[in-house]
């Protein structure tokens, strides 16, 4: 076998990819010569995108939509984890079988690599032996080889996205705070990555505007806050309190701040519709509400 697999190439082109001025126009839209290489290491892969899953179709139809917009010329399955039981992560591992393919590139369409859905995705593909809690899923049988990716965590492509929301939703940069929401976990040593993971991302959006959004878009800071974490552990990282400090950020002339708020978020549901703005009630701040899926840097 050649010294690089089929799936180390696809490695090296994520490796790329992550070097990347992610804002540059165009950034990526030409893979040709990725999937040449791939194509040329003599192994039948497939892709598996495995997403979430929700009981909302409206949901699970921005992630088909996502899905059918990613141009491969191997072939690309969809599994839900959970709540879309048709349409699960095993039957899309056989459809791939069907399709004769002996290695499979595992691609969780998550915000974070860091929860428990994770581990739960790991335990269904074989890659681990035991389930994080109680619940119950049906593991693949297959004797492909499986590659499990990272999620986004601060991937360049996820930072441009949220960058160019903010170029489309700012009035006055300077007296305003971009505010990431994320879901978050109350797993410690979780939401000590995702903290990690959120910082880095941060800087990146705040390094895009600033230098690659032309004109450039100098707003006050970009910070960022879970929905759901540990508030004893970090209490500052709450949805209130970060929202609270952005409102006494302003200046003597222009008065208090204003939050541009972005959802981190896969597709748009019941946390980017209804929950979200139940949290931000008595904030003044720029919310549109969309999440990352009406986005084409998603299927990139």
């Amino acid at each position: 076998m050649n010294a690089f697999s089929g799936s180390n190439m696809i490695i090296m082109a994520a490796l790329i990819l992550l070097l990347m001025p992610a804002a540059i126009a165009g950034a990526v839209a030409d893979m040709d010569d990725v999937n040449i290489a791939v194509n040329q290491s003599g192994e039948e892969i497939g892709v598996l995108v495995i997403a979430h899953g929700s009981d909302d179709e409206k949901w699970c139809k921005q992630i088909h939509q996502v899905v059918e917009n990613v141009s491969l010329p191997y072939p690309v399955e969809l599994g839900f984890l959970e709540f879309v039981r048709n349409e699960s992560i095993s039957r899309a591992v056989d459809r791939l079988d069907e399709q004769g393919v002996e290695e499979i590139i595992a691609v969780p369409l998550f915000a974070s690599s860091y929860s428990s859905h994770i581990q739960e995705i790991e335990y269904v593909l074989r890659l681990r032996d035991s389930l994080p809690g109680n619940e119950s899923f049906d593991r693949v049988n297959t004797t492909a080889n499986i590659v499990f990716t990272r999620a986004l965590d601060d991937h360049p492509l996820a930072a441009y996205i949220l960058a160019d929301r903010i170029t489309e939703m700012s009035k006055d940069p300077t007296n305003e705070t971009v505010v990431i929401l994320s879901h978050g976990t109350d797993a410690e040593d979780d939401l000590r990555s995702q903290i990690i993971s959120q910082d880095c991302l941060a800087k990146e959006v705040k390094t895009y505007l600033r230098y690659w959004t032309s004109p450039p878009i100098r707003v006050n800071d970009v910070k960022y806050a879970f929905i759901h974490g540990n508030e004893t552990l970090y209490p500052n990282l709450t949805v209130e309190h970060v929202m609270e400090n952005v409102s006494q950020t302003g200046d003597a002339k222009s008065g208090k701040a204003k939050a541009v708020v972005l959802p981190l978020m896969i597709a748009g549901g019941s946390f980017t519709d209804k929950q979200i703005p139940k949290l931000l009630e008595g904030h003044d701040c720029i919310y549109n509400g969309l999440a990352l899926a009406s986005h084409p840097n998603l299927a990139k």
